[in-house]
């Protein structure tokens, strides 16, 4: 993103042939690089630089949000996720411009929160929509199983919810008890390693989760395979 260096539209955004740029060089699905940037948005790791020609920029949170813990990083994501007021849902007839205000949608907030609410009280992700019908008929979207269902994709992308089911770090988001988030998924997850295995043919092999420096050091000097 900071070579690409991507314009910021007129209207507001990124323009299609700037985002399809930056999926060929990051080799990422369309779709799944316009939730990342999106998610970096709202995390105020990317904004609007104001320059005279404005191009979307990284923040100056990058660089803390690289040196805190993995579990750290993942609930400064889902944390603004949880009462944001953009979705991957398509309004109109075509797809959401990147960074636009056709991602806003004001009414997904609620249904987002009512979702995150039925799945922290052991709904299964397939009973969510039969649930929401039930705690408010009169609120439902026109096509709900449609509105539900992406935000049950946006779900388990981040990884609030495991094969429908959602986790216990992820329930404690919902709970408003981010700290707590955070220590229980520290538990779950393996130490990070701050050393990497260099061979022969100069391939460098991390045995576990790399450390927020040696991830630093690997960015800067190797291409990951």
């Amino acid at each position: 993103l900071e070579s690409a260096r991507p314009r910021v539209l007129r209207s507001g955004g990124m323009a299609v042939v700037d985002l399809r740029s930056l999926a060929r060089q990051t080799q990422l699905d369309p779709d799944d690089l316009r939730f990342l940037l999106d998610l970096a948005l709202g995390a105020r790791l990317l904004a609007d630089d104001e320059g005279a020609e404005p191009t979307w920029r990284l923040t100056t949170l990058v660089e803390t949000w690289r040196e805190a813990s993995t579990a750290q990083r993942w609930v400064d994501l889902v944390v603004p996720w949880t009462t944001s007021l953009r979705t991957t849902l398509q309004i109109g007839e075509s797809a959401p411009r990147a960074l636009s205000d056709d991602m806003v949608w004001p009414p997904i907030r609620g249904l987002r929160a009512d979702v995150l609410d039925v799945l922290a009280q052991g709904v299964p992700a397939a009973e969510v929509t039969t649930a929401l019908r039930e705690r408010r008929p009169r609120r439902m979207p026109q096509d709900a199983e449609g509105v539900v269902g992406s935000v049950l994709t946006e779900a388990e992308r981040l990884g609030v919810t495991v094969q429908g089911r959602i986790g216990t770090a992820a329930t404690a988001v919902v709970r408003g008890a981010s700290p707590q988030a955070v220590e229980i998924l520290q538990g779950d997850l393996p130490e990070p390693v701050d050393h990497a295995l260099v061979q022969a043919d100069l391939t460098a092999v991390v045995p576990g989760p790399p450390s927020p420096s040696l991830a630093t050091t690997l960015r800067r000097s190797a291409t990951l395979e």
